[in-house]
């Protein structure tokens, strides 16, 4: 047999074809000598032959043979390494898709891009489905402008979160929320505050009305301190210590109503009377005076008639 030009794959080919047939051929010079063998000893016996004869194949054969076995093998690992390629597209993508499912609608990410944010591009980074652990930088772009965003997840989560706008500006978007958020309690617990100091201050209104003055007092005090209608709550304590007969705090309120509506003819007269209570006719006569000019009629009355019934040591001290 001339070795060098065999056909390897075809020459195995008959070797099988052969040694699958060989239990059912026997030569009759044969018998005689193998009686007492089984059919799979000569099976072996075969077998071994052929092996025997496989070796000795040219070197330039077993070289070929060895070629066809390698590139197999290459062939497996790249089919291998390609679908694990796909696989790490299709698993980025993923991760893509679920972080802008999760940033897209923030609103401090809409006031920077615009309306409608979405991914320009496939995120780069080492976040994969399904873990969702580590870093990604995704492009995206608005209504307005792009940029790209800066995401870094532990299992699913997002920790940090930063926006690159186009002019290269970097904003904390985490910690802007969690300033926005804080800002936001302050202003949900100042509303609160605010909305008391005006349901209080409209019952002590009542409460006056019924001549309930501790309430209503507490209630005019708490709207000065809460900085709500002060100069009304500063004239209601004024006609509520009147009332009472406190003509000092009475005094003060409506001089502290005054600094603030200096034009009330009214207040000016109900002033008068406080000081009159307390026999301060110069006080008493330059607020009448004040509340005549404004166009009182009866503080111009009743500053004439203090007048008329003035010592001389009083007229001459009045203003």
């Amino acid at each position: 047999m001339d070795l060098k030009n065999i056909d390897i794959k075809a020459y195995i080919e008959r070797l099988k074809q052969k040694l699958q047939s060989f239990g059912k051929k026997k030569n009759k010079d044969e018998e005689s000598e193998v009686q007492e063998q089984t059919d799979q000893d000569s099976v072996a016996n075969m077998a071994k032959g052929k092996l025997m004869l496989l070796k000795q194949l040219p070197k330039a054969s077993q070289k070929k043979l060895l070629i066809y076995s390698v590139t197999a093998i290459i062939g497996l690992f790249a089919l291998y390494f390609v679908s694990q390629y796909w696989s790490d597209i299709k698993s980025t993508d993923k991760a893509t898709q679920y972080i802008m499912q999760q940033v897209s609608q923030k609103s401090l990410i809409t006031q920077k891009l615009g309306s409608s944010v979405r991914s320009t591009a496939r995120g780069q980074g080492n976040v994969k489905m399904p873990g969702l652990t580590g870093t990604m930088t995704i492009p995206v772009k608005g209504s307005m402008r792009a940029g790209s965003l800066e995401v870094t997840l532990s299992n699913g989560t997002i920790e940090q979160l930063w926006l690159v706008e186009s002019d290269g500006t970097r904003e904390n978007i985490m910690q802007m929320e969690q300033q926005a958020a804080t800002l936001a309690k302050q202003k949900a617990a100042e509303k609160a505050k605010q909305d008391a100091i005006v349901n209080d201050f409209n019952q002590s209104v009542n409460a006056m009305k019924s001549k309930n003055y501790p309430q209503a007092i507490a209630g005019f005090v708490n709207a000065i301190n809460g900085n709500y209608r002060v100069a009304d709550a500063y004239e209601y304590l004024g006609i509520i210590y009147s009332q009472q007969g406190d003509y000092n705090n009475c005094i003060v309120s409506f001089t502290s109503y005054l600094k603030l509506k200096a034009n009330d003819a009214s207040a000016h007269y109900q002033l008068a009377y406080c000081y009159l209570q307390r026999y301060d006719t110069q006080n008493a006569l330059a607020e009448l005076q004040k509340a005549c000019q404004l166009g009182n009629q009866d503080a111009c009355e009743a500053q004439t008639q203090i007048t008329v019934h003035q010592s001389p040591v009083e007229q001459k001290a009045a203003p």
